[in-house]
């Protein structure tokens, strides 16, 4: 079994969840979206959940070369499962 890390995000922010490469394995949407959520490996973006995204768990399993950020847009309640990698 792996285990991850995780993130709690509520509210509209930019997160820094981790500051070296990392494993993004998923996002869980708590609630539905109310605004825009992006994820970025440093500055560059690599997804976007488009607002009134039903609550869910979206899998990704992608390695970040950067770091992991999230943008939240509104006051969104999300949950993000990732690993700090070692390069």
């Amino acid at each position: 079994m792996e285990y991850f890390n995780y993130n709690y995000i509520t509210g509209a922010a930019t997160t820094t969840v981790a500051a070296r490469p990392a494993f993004l394995h998923s996002i869980t949407l708590n609630e539905a979206t109310a605004g825009a959520i992006t994820i970025l490996d440093g500055a560059t973006t690599i997804g976007i959940i488009k607002a009134a995204t039903a609550a869910q768990t979206l899998t990704y399993d992608v390695c970040l070369k950067t770091s992991l950020v999230i943008t939240t847009a509104q006051a969104d309640d999300i949950t993000v499962s990732f690993k700090p990698l070692t390069i």
